[in-house]
């Protein structure tokens, strides 16, 4: 099982969001299941599989920001840094890409 680490505000927020009508700190558990497993395949797949899917690959933009010219900066220095090494220790980087 995968452990994300949330922030005290960011739990707070999924759990008013899939709050249960119950007394309590009931959540829809089934509700909260489905959304994340959207995620990763449609529910019943395995059932109709001449379901049309989406396009597998996915973009996250939670707290992206653009990129400083300074972190580019530093893209440059270490992809030359990375060559080097190559070159120097004779690695065949090529062949794990």
């Amino acid at each position: 099982m995968g452990r994300i680490v949330l922030s005290g505000t960011e739990f707070k927020s999924l759990t008013d969001f899939f709050q249960a009508p119950k007394e309590g700190a009931h959540i829809k558990w089934r509700e909260f299941s489905d959304s994340v497993d959207q995620v990763f395949t449609k529910k019943g797949l395995e059932k109709s599989v001449d379901i049309v899917l989406d396009d597998a690959r996915t973009q996250s933009f939670y707290g992206k920001k653009d990129p400083s010219s300074n972190d580019g900066d530093l893209v440059v220095a270490l992809q030359e840094r990375f060559k080097s090494l190559i070159v120097r220790e004779r690695l065949d980087a090529k062949s794990f890409f």
